[in-house]
């Protein structure tokens, strides 16, 4: 069922996450996926934190977040435990002087992705994701307006 109050861009821009975080393209998170979408945003996490939050967005207790849970999870306005700031903090740290402030080098993140972390992304998977987030390939991505859609739409309720 969809939510009657959010906007068609709204609902769009949810699936283009849902489907940067559903890695295997099956469809739902998986508890993995969501790990790797953590690891890759630097925001640390307990393995009782990350079961904690599948089961507070798993709301049918099946294993997995389906879309209409991802949805419900976005949507929702309130207290959360990241904030726009710690998102900003982990993407600063691949700005460089060729960049306007606020975009980063998609080829820094890619070597992040492919590089950093107990569960790297093949380079395939990398640019898979990162296209999405470049879709005119111009070799830059706008960080900041991607976590204004990560954090409410952006709306200034502070956290995710």
């Amino acid at each position: 069922m969809v939510r009657r109050d959010l906007t068609k861009a709204q609902l769009q821009e949810f699936q283009e996450i849902f489907s940067l975080v559903d890695s295997d393209g099956g469809g739902s998170i998986s508890k993995d996926e969501l790990s790797q979408l953590l690891q890759t945003l630097n925001i640390k996490f307990s393995e009782e934190q990350l079961d904690m939050m599948m089961a507070e967005v798993d709301s049918d207790g099946s294993g997995y977040i389906e879309f209409q849970e991802f949805v419900d999870l976005m949507a929702k306005k309130g207290d959360h435990s990241y904030t726009p700031e710690v998102l900003l903090d982990a993407f600063k740290q691949f700005e460089s002087e060729d960049c306007n402030d606020g975009w980063v080098r998609v080829d820094l993140l890619e070597k992040a992705l492919t590089t950093y972390g107990d569960n790297t992304f093949s380079q395939e998977r990398a640019l898979e994701l990162l296209s999405t987030l470049d879709p005119d390939n111009s070799g830059k991505f706008n960080y900041q307006q991607f976590i204004k859609v990560m954090t409410d739409g952006g709306n200034n309720s502070n956290t995710i």
